[in-house]
């Protein structure tokens, strides 16, 4: 986890030193559907739901030239429901979610409020104390895992001063994972409400 902070206020710092305009603090409401497998062990688990309803912070600077960087978090909860290849049973947890990112991309038009984002890695960490085994309504210990994801958005904002509004959408690839959920892959759709204040 310390690493995950390292990254993101390293990108930060280069964005806020080297960026020659255009500050945006980006505030967003997302809604998170997805789903995949893993293969801890050699037992495959079937992924059916992955919903996350995450509160989004970022930070980016817009150079001379329109590209941007900067770098954010998304905090949230999301509900996973998986499937064990060893057993019958559904599982299901309300996971506590984290999530930070570096941000690259560039804008276009003239007031730059249609962006290109691209997140080259985002480091998701989810935790869970319970889960709830479906057929029985047994609980059982917890689960612990950070997912490895990278990003393709596209953003719409309109208004032209510090404040502007508008939606986001996108999509992650879900590459790699460690802990519970090991050797993860899958994807996600993501649609939200973003705010920006410039400065």
């Amino acid at each position: 986890m310390k690493k995950i902070f390292s990254i993101t206020f390293i990108l930060l710092s280069l964005s806020m030193c080297y960026a020659e305009r255009n500050n945006r603090i980006n505030l967003s409401l997302n809604y998170i559907s997805g789903k995949g497998e893993s293969n801890p062990n050699g037992d495959k688990q079937t992924i059916s739901k992955m919903e996350n309803y995450p509160l989004g912070i970022e930070y980016t600077k817009i150079f001379e030239n329109n590209f941007l960087l900067g770098g954010g978090l998304q905090l949230g909860t999301t509900t996973i429901e998986w499937e064990k290849k060893s057993s019958t049973a559904e599982y299901s947890a309300e996971c506590a979610s984290i999530s930070f990112f570096p941000i690259i991309g560039k804008a276009y038009g003239k007031n730059q409020n249609t962006q290109i984002i691209i997140h080259p890695i985002k480091f998701n960490s989810i935790t869970s104390d319970v889960i709830d085994i479906k057929n029985n309504g047994e609980n059982w210990s917890g689960i612990s895992s950070v997912i490895y994801k990278t990003g393709l958005y596209y953003s719409k904002q309109w208004g032209k001063n510090k404040l502007r509004n508008g939606f986001i959408v996108g999509f992650d690839l879900l590459w790699h994972s460690t802990g519970d959920f090991k050797i993860m892959q899958g994807s996600e759709l993501t649609i939200g409400y973003k705010l920006s204040i410039g400065f």
